[in-house]
Formats: C-alpha cells, sequence, structure tokens
C-alpha cells in the first residue's frame, strides 16, 4: 500500500513538474549501473515514473530458487538456454528431461539469471514487464488490444465457438471487444490480457481453446488457468475450467473463459502484490500475499519479456505510449557487476570444426544483425579467441541464438554462432585426475553458471574443479552473468578396470575417447558382452557424425512398434531405416535387444558407404576363400566381399567369415575402428 502512495505521489509530481533534476534525486534507490537509463527514458517519457522495489533478497539465491523446473524455457531453442544438470539431463543418451509434456525443459541458470535481472530490460519496450497491471480507460484502447492480436486467429476476428454437442455458435463480438470487457470487470490491463492470451495459447488456437479438446467438449481456457506442469497440461487446465461454480464456471464459451478468467487474475494475483508481469512471472515480492518464489503464474522463462512486448505495440498502436505509467521495478542485493568477458587462464589456444553442411556466415558483431565479414566452410578448423553472449536486444535473437565465438579463420577475425561450432579438446585427462579451471572475468564480479554436457564422463564443481571419471570427450561452459562465456573440451582417457589385458584395450580407449561407445558403467565396459540392434546403430550414427554427417533422424516417422520415439536410440534408428542403411528391422518390429550378427554388420557398414557415396564395388574373391562365403545371398556376398576387401572384418580363424555369429562389445569397437579407417 505504501508502494501504491508513493507511486501516486510521484505521479502527480512528474506530472506536473516533469523536471530531470528533480527525477534523478528518485533515482537513488536504483544501482548506480542502471540510473543513466532510466533517466534517458524518463527525459523521453516525462510522465513515466519508476518506483524501486526492495526485495531484501540475495540475487544468487533469487537464482538459484527459481531455477530448475520452476523456469522453463522451449526445446527447440538453442542447446545453450538448457540446463544440464541432474534430474534435467542425460548425458548418456543426450536428451533433457521434459518438465510439460514434450514441450519445454528446464532453463539454465545463466538464462534465469538474465531474465530475472531487470538490468536487462531497461528499455522502451520490455520495461512493460514492470509496469502496474490496472486498467485505465484514458489510454487502454482497443485498437491497441488489436495490435497485440494482430497474426493470430483472434485478430479483428468475430468470436464464434463449438458447443458441448458439437454445434457451432456465431456470435457478433470480436475478440477484443470481450477482452475490453474483461479489462472492466476485473480492473486488470486489457492490454496485459491480451498478452497473456497470446503467450500461453499462441498464434494458432491451441486445444485450450477449440472447444474440441479430448474428454472436454465444449470448455474454454483461455488464460491456461490450471494448467500445471505435467504429462498433458491442457488436460489439466481445461478440466479446471470444467470443475465448479466459482468465477463462472464451467466456462463453456470463450467469453466466459475470458471475462471470468481476467477476474480471476485480478483477484488472486493482481491484488496480492504479484501486480506486474514480471512479478507473476518471478514472485520475489516482499508485499506478495504468497511465500517467496510460489504462486508464480507461468514457467515460461521468458514470458514476462515475451508479454511485455505485446504491451508495448497496444500503446503504440493507441497513440498513448507518452502517457502517465508506473514502473515497479524489483532491486535485490549483491547484483553483479556488468561483466564483458570471461575465459580459462592457462588455456594457450581453443580450436573447433564448423558443423555445419555448408558456409556459416561470419559477422562483425555477435548477431545476425551485423554485416557480414567473412564465412567458414563445413568442416573447417578455426581459432576460438573468446565467447559472449548476443547484444540484440530482440528475445527471439537471443532464443535462437544467444552465444557467439569470435573466431579467426583464413585471415579473418569474426563472430559465428557458438551452435556452429564443434570444440576440439584443448586438455587432455586419464580418468581419476583433476583439473582446476581458472575463470577470469574482465569488468567486474558475480556468479558464474556451469553447464556441463558430459557429466558421465567428468564432474565439475562450483569452483570449477574437474574430476575426470571414463574415457570420452565433454564440453564444459561457464556463463556470467553480464553475457560473457567461457567453454573448454575435456578428452580423458579411459579406464575401464575390465579392460585390463584385454585384446582390445587400445582399440576400445580409442573409440571411448572419440565419443563412439560408452562404458557400461564409470569402470567398467563389458567386452564380452554381445551387440545388440540398438547398441551397434546408435554406435553406427555416432560414426557417422564424427565423419563430418547427422546421424540422427525423426523417431516419428520410424514404422515400428516396439521403438518408442523417446527412447535413447531412437533418432539413431530412424536415421539408418530413412537412409536405406539397416539390414532388419523389416515389417513393424526393430527387436532393439536382439544381437547383431557379424553379416548384419557387414551389410549395415556397405549400405553405410553406399549412403556416403562412396566406391561400393567388390571383387566377390576376396570372400570365395571362405567355406560360409558361398551360403550367402548375392547381395549378402557383395557387402561381405567388400568389407573384407577393405579391412573392416576378418576371418574366424576356422576358415569361415562367421556370418551367424553374433558380435562382443569389444569385436564391434574393433570393427568400428577399422570402419573409421576405411571410410573417412
Amino acid at each position: 500500500m505504501k508502494r501504491r502512495i508513493l507511486a501516486l505521489l510521484l505521479c502527480f509530481l512528474f506530472i506536473s513538474v516533469p523536471s530531470l533534476a528533480d527525477y534523478e534525486s528518485e533515482l537513488s534507490a536504483f544501482p548506480a549501473a542502471w540510473q543513466a537509463r532510466l533517466a534517458a527514458l524518463h527525459e523521453t517519457y516525462p510522465q513515466w515514473v519508476f518506483v524501486a522495489v526492495p526485495t531484501e533478497l540475495d540475487w544468487n539465491e533469487a537464482v538459484s530458487a527459481e531455477t530448475g523446473k520452476k523456469s522453463l524455457v522451449e526445446k527447440h531453442y538453442s542447446t545453450f538456454l538448457r540446463n544440464t544438470g541432474e534430474g534435467h539431463y542425460n548425458p548418456e543418451t543426450g536428451r533433457y528431461t521434459y518438465h510439460d509434456a514434450s514441450t519445454w525443459v528446464s532453463a539454465s541458470g545463466a538464462m534465469v539469471d538474465y531474465f530475472m535481472n531487470p538490468a536487462n530490460f531497461l528499455n522502451e519496450i520490455y520495461i512493460f514487464q514492470f509496469e502496474a497491471l490496472s486498467y485505465d480507460e484514458t489510454y487502454h484502447t482497443q485498437e491497441g488490444v488489436e495490435l497485440i492480436l494482430k497474426n493470430t486467429f483472434m485478430h479483428q476476428t468475430p468470436i464464434s465457438y463449438v458447443t458441448a454437442t458439437g454445434e457451432t455458435v456465431e456470435t457478433e463480438k470480436t475478440y477484443s471487444q470481450v477482452i475490453m470487457e474483461a479489462a472492466q470487470a476485473s480492473g486488470v490491463s486489457p492490454y496485459y490480457l491480451a498478452s497473456k492470451i497470446r503467450t500461453e495459447i499462441g498464434i494458432s488456437p491451441s486445444g485450450s481453446v477449440t472447444g474440441t479438446y479430448a474428454g472436454y467438449p465444449g470448455i474454454y481456457n483461455f488464460y491456461n488457468i490450471g494448467a500445471n506442469d505435467g504429462a498433458n497440461p491442457i488436460a489439466n487446465g481445461l478440466n479446471w475450467a470444467s470443475l465448479g461454480n466459482s468465477y463462472g464456471r464451467p466456462w463453456t464459451t470463450p467469453e466466459a473463459s475470458i471475462i471470468n478468467g481476467a477476474v480471476w487474475i485480478g483477484e488472486l494475483y493482481i491484488s496480492k502484490g504479484q501486480d506486474t508481469m514480471y512479478f507473476e512471472r518471478f514472485n520475489v515480492n516482499p508485499d506478495s500475499g504468497y511465500p517467496l518464489y510460489s504462486h508464480q503464474y507461468m514457467t515460461n522463462v521468458y514470458g514476462a519479456a515475451g508479454q511485455a512486448l505485446g504491451t508495448y505495440q497496444g500503446y503504440v498502436a493507441a497513440g498513448s505510449l507518452a502517457d502517465s505509467k508506473v514502473f515497479y521495478i524489483p532491486v535485490f542485493e549483491n547484483m553483479p557487476v556488468a561483466e564483458t568477458a570471461v575465459s580459462f587462464t592457462g588455456i594457450e589456444e581453443t580450436r573447433g570444426v564448423c558443423n555445419y553442411g555448408g558456409s556459416v556466415n561470419m559477422r562483425s558483431g555477435p548477431s545476425v544483425l551485423y554485416d557480414k565479414c567473412g564465412s567458414v566452410p563445413g568442416g573447417q578448423t578455426v581459432t576460438v579467441l573468446s565467447a559472449v553472449r548476443t547484444d540484440s536486444e530482440d528475445r527471439m535473437h537471443l532464443l535462437k541464438n544467444p552465444y557467439w565465438y569470435r573466431i579467426q579463420c583464413g585471415g579473418v577475425t569474426g563472430y559465428v554462432s557458438a551452435e556452429y561450432i564443434d570444440l576440439e579438446p584443448s586438455v587432455q585427462l586419464s580418468a581419476g585426475e583433476t583439473y582446476a579451471l581458472r575463470p577470469a572475468a574482465d569488468g567486474g564480479s558475480g556468479a558464474l553458471y556451469w553447464e556441463n554436457l558430459g557429466r558421465n564422463v567428468l564432474d565439475v564443481d562450483a569452483r570449477g574443479v574437474i574430476t575426470a571419471k571414463k574415457g570420452g570427450k565433454a564440453v564444459v561452459y561457464a556463463f556470467t552473468s553480464g553475457g560473457g562465456m567461457a567453454a573448454v573440451c575435456v578428452a580423458v582417457k579411459g579406464a575401464f578396470l575390465d579392460m585390463e589385458g584385454h585384446w582390445a584395450r587400445e582399440v576400445v580407449e580409442a573409440v571411448t575417447d572419440m565419443g563412439l561407445f560408452n562404458g557400461t558403467s564409470e569402470t567398467a565396459f563389458s567386452p564380452e558382452l554381445s551387440m545388440d540392434r540398438s547398441m551397434f546403430i546408435t554406435v553406427l550414427s555416432r560414426l557417422y557424425t564424427e565423419m563430418g554427417g547427422k546421424g540422427d533422424g525423426n523417431p516419428a516417422l520410424l514404422p515400428y512398434l516396439d521403438v518408442d520415439v523417446n527412447v535413447w536410440y531412437a533418432k539413431a534408428v530412424a536415421w539408418a531405416y530413412s537412409g536405406g542403411i539397416l539390414p532388419f528391422g523389416t515389417g513393424s518390429m526393430f527387436s532393439p535387444s536382439a544381437p547383431v550378427t557379424r553379416l548384419e554388420i557387414a551389410e549395415a557398414v556397405y549400405n553405410l558407404a553406399s549412403y556416403m557415396a562412396l566406391d561400393t564395388s567388390a571383387n566377390l574373391e576376396a570372400g570365395a576363400a571362405f567355406s560360409d562365403f558361398e551360403d550367402l545371398s548375392e547381395s549378402e556376398q557383395q557387402a561381405m566381399a567388400w568389407c573384407v576387401e577393405n579391412g573392416i572384418l576378418r576371418g574366424m580363424g576356422d576358415g569361415t567369415l562367421g556370418t551367424e555369429e553374433t558380435a562382443t562389445r569389444a569385436q564391434v569397437a574393433q570393427i568400428v575402428m577399422n570402419i573409421y579407417t576405411a571410410l573417412r
């Protein structure tokens, strides 16, 4: 209440006396680094009032409390936005844990830090996530709502809906009219309501608002109220909208959902101290009627920023951008000082390889908005000089290409999205060894956020100390609050206890160092374990990727009933199936646990060579010396002879090729190394 009285007094003061000199005295409540930006905004918009909200919360503790299942990002955005911690990422399979159906994964600590930090949004667009969310008829207009709804199914469109019996009802009211009525009924800004609807259901109608969702005919939920995280959030929300009699439920029309949902938001959020988009997303307001970090409207980490953009567009359309407005901006204890760069001391040179199939543009700065200054061909090795977060304030650029490497290639220095560069090892360790990364930040202090893509290969603690666990490669990243990023690739030499004295020890160490194989545990390789189909195809896909291809496909296109689309080998099987590489798995069954035979290995490798457009002609005499060769079909003879001729397969020592023999993990490790030698 005290904040509201202060805000009203400030509004009166600056509407009558819009003096920048007077206003500067109020800026002292904000961190010094913010004051110039707020003063510049006030100079442009003299009737805008900024009110500091001291949270009395430690910044690092607040970010930590909001990281995990409370802050999510859509899976199709950059890998640099995702949390690789325990419970959120499986390094064995390379898969992230979905915390909301199969769409959203946990956001990294660095991204939570970014979207929580008000300093990143002190411009005329994104500052609207801090605006007081009350309705004011003097500058909230239907025209402004329509602009927010532009490019959606609701723009300038009368509402039509489907009843529980399947009847289509046409109305004369447009969505924008109903949203304005909702604002009047709830006292909540219609720009906020329109932005929230657009954020929640998208530009095309989601299942929440079609009225035809299975199990919930004729039910509507435009704000996704009650759509808690889980396997089916849409069903959760529609179930909530269909039960009870409070807030006009059940919501059997879009109008009932939009108006009554707005009343629900106003009573349970706006009037409870969560009176800005920011406080609804991150409940850090000490005046909130709920415990800190709880009762948060959404898990979308960039949700408040997205809604702010819609609100800004509404004001522009209405011509009321410069009218009086109040912004409640949170201030934390121990806020980070802006940093410009971070690097690992002692690592002299970092090199990487362009992983893109074609050429990648080099830019003069860390964004696609900068001029092109060169290009990097696919497969080209470059020197990585540094890394930084994009300086584009457009959140879409941040979500798609958040981090950029500054590189040297062919005598040219420029920036390339970090997505397109695979780092080569700069640190070599043996299992059990430790190595201390020494991050050096340029420009100030602040927490580092560590992400480790190879937790199965090594551990890294909060101080940057690496402990090598088993053979393989891992990339470790350190991110700063101010946008710096440092990355290092670490190669760990394998130390499997069950490989001591084994004939395949060296080749097993080689293929695990390359990341083609994993151990069956941290200390065991299980060399005599039979290689099954799922293991073999996965290794083959990794090998193809190692040689510059892309060894994964779309599991949704597979015909197999026994391959779940989310199982760890699904993408590899999809790649092999679509490329005509599989010598088995006809019909509707793949039989992933069936042991692979030497003949099946030969056929798969031969098919891979053909897929790579290599010369697959073979002299059948290469196999004729073996007694079981003549039992093969013509195509099988061609595949086996080609593999023998190219040194990929050898005889069994008893005058046969052992075509029907199954292969062990150790044997396949040797075969894979032979393939790598023959095909690269």
